[in-house]
This record gives C-alpha cells, sequence and structure tokens, in this order.
C-alpha cells in the first residue's frame, strides 16, 4: 500500500511496482465496491496486489494494517519532508509497520524500493512519469453500462491485465474531457 501527497512521485510509484510485477491499482479517489470489499474482510482473491495512491485507502489505514499484518507501505515524499497533513496522520497511523518512505529526489530508488520489498532491481532505470492525480471512478450501473466490453486473451497473464471473474466488471473512470 502506497500513500503520499500529490506530486510526491505515485504515478511513477505505481508504475514501478508494476514493473516488478504486480497488479498494481493507482491514481482513484477509491475502488470498486467488490474489490473493497474483498480488500475489508481480508480476501485474497482480490484483483490487485498494490494499491498506489487510492484516496479512500487513507481513511482505513488501521484496518489494512490491522487485516494485512504482513503488508509493506511505502509513503512518498517530496523535499525530504511530508508536509501534507493528512499523510502525516497516515504516517503516524503506520508507526511500527513495515513502512519506507520515497522521497522524489532519491537517487536511487530502485534499491530503497526493491531492498523493501525483497526483491532484485530492474536493469533499466526507475520510471519518471508525470503524476495522474486521483481519477473518479464511475459506481452508477447506468453510467457503467454506457461503458465499451471487450474480450481479454485467454494466455497473457501480464500483470496489467486481469484475470476473468465473474465479480469483476473493471474499473470505470470519468473522462478526462469531462473533468472541470
Amino acid at each position: 500500500f502506497a500513500f503520499g501527497p500529490e506530486g510526491s512521485g505515485q504515478t511513477s510509484l505505481a508504475m514501478a511496482l508494476s514493473m516488478l510485477g504486480y497488479r498494481c491499482c493507482s491514481d482513484f479517489n477509491s475502488l470498486p465496491k467488490s474489490e473493497i470489499e474483498r480488500l475489508i474482510e481480508g480476501k485474497e482473491d482480490r484483483i490487485f496486489d498494490a494499491y498506489v495512491n487510492i484516496g479512500f485507502l487513507s481513511t482505513i489505514v488501521k484496518i489494512l494494517r490491522s487485516r494485512y499484518t504482513r503488508a509493506k507501505f511505502i509513503i512518498t515524499a517530496s523535499n525530504n519532508a511530508i508536509t501534507d497533513q493528512d499523510f502525516r496522520i497516515v504516517k503516524e497511523e503506520l508507526k511500527g509497520a513495515d513502512i519506507i518512505v520515497l522521497n522524489l529526489d532519491e537517487v536511487n530508488k530502485w534499491k530503497v524500493v526493491c531492498q523493501h520489498l525483497r526483491c532484485a532491481p530492474p536493469t533499466c532505470s526507475f520510471p519518471v512519469l508525470n503524476e495522474i492525480g486521483q481519477r473518479t471512478i464511475l459506481t452508477e450501473i447506468a453510467e457503467i453500462n454506457q461503458v465499451h466490453k471487450f474480450k481479454i486473451p485467454k494466455r497473457d497473464n501480464s500483470p496489467w491485465l486481469v484475470e476473468y471473474r465473474s465479480w469483476w466488471n473493471g474499473i470505470n473512470t470519468v473522462s478526462s474531457r469531462n473533468r472541470q
């Protein structure tokens, strides 16, 4: 689980976790109801195994910590300090957990992340992406029914593709054209 204030490298961290093989959900204000229920209940049949910059999750940090005792937490920060009050609270609630702070100006981000996750760093550079910010998901059935369905190939198990589950309808977002 990764949290951090706006502009602290959340989108880049999400891509890095995907590159390490995690099925990463990132940059949303919430999650679909089915994923939230499974996450809160501590079920293993969730779609994702990494969550970065999901606004709703910062409100249930204590629940996440109690349900996932072996979870790794990452707080992203800029300017070597967490200045946003909400993230100081999150960091306080994570005291004693398996947590690192990943500074935006860290020279070797792969080393920090991979040591924390206990995995080998890739040979490529750590991704540097523009921040997406937290997107709004569509939750109304009428809105979701307007979204086109597509078929996922049967043999591709890439971390950015989701295996079929009868209860999963995907994440449908508000178009960036509709944002103000």
